[in-house]
């Protein structure tokens, strides 16, 4: 089962293993028929055309899966790509958990090919799995959401309409990033809430779609004014992201909070002076004594004590790239050293920005 799966995950450049396959499905457990033919379609292996085609005909639980595959190896046939995204839908109804994540997959994995209109219906489609019972569901309706990209922004906008949603739709706008642009008025709007996570996903949200978010700026910036009581964990998660937006959000939209920026980066958190730091210079990436200031800032964080403050100061001084040359040796240190692995790898990718020409 595990070499089926993994022939599956290796696709067209498996197609070598393709009759053994075949003869594995002929001859071999029942149990395994069903990964066989998911390995067959992503594989495309034109020569198992004819068992896909009589598997389908056979009208047994099956079918489906074969009328998937036989979609996969000929994307551009309508007919066998509207015969498969029928099935798969139908799928979506089944009693079994399995088989309704694994429909919500194939479905966006037709995706491309079907046109703008048949993306967003089905981007819809998806979206009511969303409240499905079970979250193996859940999670694949949002990633085949996330998969059509701009495409998805219809199914966006519903979803952000109820707040049984809201959540699931504010993540799958940050994965998708700027084409999610179209939903930046709805996600604005939810800064106001009264549930602070949303709050949190809605800024994060908006960072990830970029300047297309200039209309959040001045909420924003009331955000960050408002002074954490009491060293508050909601509050300061608050601060942090509110930071990190504007600096995605650039300038000249986020200029207005640059002083406020300019003081967080003087203070006694040390993420919040990183990520702050880090925003100055995305609002204004020709200040150069804002890049005298920033550097030793930020090589200073790396030696926190505190895992996000050395990762977000690792991605900082990459950011700046050639301008943060002095910070290669402590950079160097990190990508040796740091006990994280994640932060070692992030120090080796900021030091192939810094030393790139």
């Amino acid at each position: 089962l595990h070499e089926v799966f993994a022939l599956a995950g290796i696709g067209e450049g498996a197609q070598s293993a393709g009759e053994a396959l075949v003869k594995l499905y002929s001859d071999g457990d029942s149990s395994l028929h069903g990964p066989i033919l998911y390995a067959i379609g992503k594989m495309k292996y034109r020569d198992a055309e004819s068992v896909l085609t009589q598997t389908v005909a056979e009208e047994s639980p099956l079918s489906a899966t074969a009328a998937w595959a036989l979609a996969k190896i000929n994307p551009d046939d309508s007919a066998l790509v509207g015969d498969a995204v029928k099935r798969m839908r139908a799928q979506c109804q089944s009693e079994s958990v399995f088989e309704r994540a694994a429909a919500a997959s194939a479905l966006s994995d037709l995706s491309a090919s079907m046109d703008t209109t048949q993306r967003q219906s089905l981007g819809i489609f998806l979206e009511n799995m969303l409240v499905d019972t079970s979250g193996p569901v859940q999670e694949a309706a949002a990633a085949a959401i996330v998969r059509l990209g701009g495409d998805s922004v219809p199914a966006i906008l519903s979803l952000l309409k109820d707040t049984q949603t809201q959540f699931f739709a504010l993540g799958i706008a940050s994965a998708i990033g700027e084409p999610a642009s179209e939903a930046v008025a709805d996600i604005v709007g939810l800064l106001d809430s009264k549930d602070d996570e949303i709050v949190h996903e809605a800024i994060l949200a908006l960072a990830a779609i970029g300047p297309a978010s200039a209309a959040a700026s001045d909420r924003l910036l009331t955000i960050l004014n408002e002074s954490v009581r009491n060293q508050d964990e909601v509050e300061t998660r608050l601060h942090y992201a509110a930071a990190y937006c504007l600096g995605r959000i650039g300038s000249p939209a986020a200029k207005k909070a640059l002083p406020r920026l300019k003081e967080l980066s003087a203070s006694s958190d040390g993420m919040q002076a990183t990520v702050a730091i880090w925003a100055v210079l995305q609002i204004t990436p020709d200040d150069q004594e804002q890049f005298e200031n920033a550097v030793p800032l930020l090589i200073e964080a790396l030696t926190s004590e505190v895992q996000t403050v050395r990762l977000e100061a690792t991605i900082a001084l990459g950011d700046l790239g050639p301008q943060a040359k002095d910070a290669v040796p402590a950079i160097e240190l990190v990508s040796e050293d740091d006990p994280v692995r994640t932060i070692r790898l992030a120090a080796q990718q900021a030091l192939e920005k810094i030393r790139a020409d």
